[in-house]
């Protein structure tokens, strides 16, 4: 389990594990161009 995690956060075509905690910050802060980013990256596929 931990390595599909690891692996799913250094891909390639993915943000990196950093990118991805200062996103959630944001988000957490009410940005919500920040969610829309995220929401972006879950809805490709």
């Amino acid at each position: 389990m931990e390595t599909k995690t690891k692996a799913a956060t250094t891909s390639p075509r993915g943000p990196s594990r950093a990118e991805w905690a200062e996103c959630m910050a944001k988000v957490q802060q009410g940005d919500k161009e920040a969610f829309a980013v995220i929401f972006r990256h879950f809805t490709q596929g």
